[in-house]
């Protein structure tokens, strides 16, 4: 348990933490929760998991993950973000071969939730197939927004927060939506 999310499986470890299934129960929800690992919860790994919370949840688009929540639990920095049943573009390559109308709208897809991004003055800056998931609904999310970070010369439309160097990031999955 962390805090009130049941954990419900280990889903993988990246650079600054793991990765779970867990379940809400007060909204009847099941999420994808990131912990920093116990050895990376210096001020600066915490920082950079928060600010890619902030980042991220600015964005509303159908091709960017969502994030529900994020906070502090036992010392431990934590980001909740939405579920998906699906596979990322790295995975799903190798499940082919595919037809290139097919591969060009799924990378298309990604390329939306890049634009998303940088319209709101989020630029990725560790863009690769394994941040990227295709879910069972074949709509493509960019996730992973760990390196991400503010531009500060974006105008009008940019994006709150810090700018800056990012840190390492953690795979996650987002939730299905027609």
């Amino acid at each position: 348990r962390v805090g009130k999310y049941l954990i419900l499986d280990h889903l993988g470890r990246g650079g600054m933490g793991s990765v779970y299934t867990v379940y809400n129960p007060d909204l009847d929800r099941k999420s994808v929760i990131k912990l920093v690992r116990p050895d990376r919860s210096s001020p600066d790994s915490r920082r950079r998991l928060l600010r890619e919370a902030r980042l991220t949840a600015t964005l509303s688009h159908p091709n960017v993950v969502q994030i529900h929540d994020s906070g502090e639990y036992h010392d431990e920095i934590y980001v909740v973000m939405e579920f998906i049943a699906g596979v990322d573009l790295d995975a799903w390559r190798r499940q082919g071969p595919h037809a290139w109308p097919e591969v060009l709208a799924v990378y298309r897809q990604a390329g939306l939730g890049l634009a998303a991004a940088h319209a709101r003055g989020v630029v990725h800056r560790d863009f690769t197939p394994r941040n990227a998931m295709l879910g069972e609904d074949g709509r493509v999310r960019v996730l992973d927004f760990g390196l991400a970070h503010a531009r500060r010369d974006t105008g009008e439309g940019g994006a709150p927060g810090e700018g800056g160097e990012g840190g390492e990031g953690g795979a996650v999955v987002a939730r299905s939506e027609p």
